[in-house]
């Protein structure tokens, strides 16, 4: 298992990117793709729908030590994988 474990480590470290949000800075825009998963260091990230009245309406806070992403964009991805 600790074999695994590190292959594991050694691929995550391969594929991390560090990004800094800006306040109010938009991670992923409504008709966007989600591709990655997001981690929060520091801060918060929230989630928010728009309504028709242009008011912002809260679907999810994340803190410190979550992931963020959007569950439906990401996991469709895998329904239409082709290699």
């Amino acid at each position: 298992i600790s074999e695994f474990l590190n292959r594991i480590d050694l691929f995550t470290e391969k594929e991390i990117q560090y990004k800094t949000l800006e306040k109010d800075e938009i991670l992923l825009d409504k008709g966007e793709i989600c591709t990655s998963l997001t981690y929060v260091l520091n801060g918060a990230i929230y989630q928010s729908k728009t309504n028709e009245e242009g008011n912002k309406n809260l679907i999810n806070q994340n803190i410190v030590d979550h992931w963020v992403f959007n569950h439906k964009s990401f996991t469709s991805q895998i329904l239409f994988y082709k290699k």
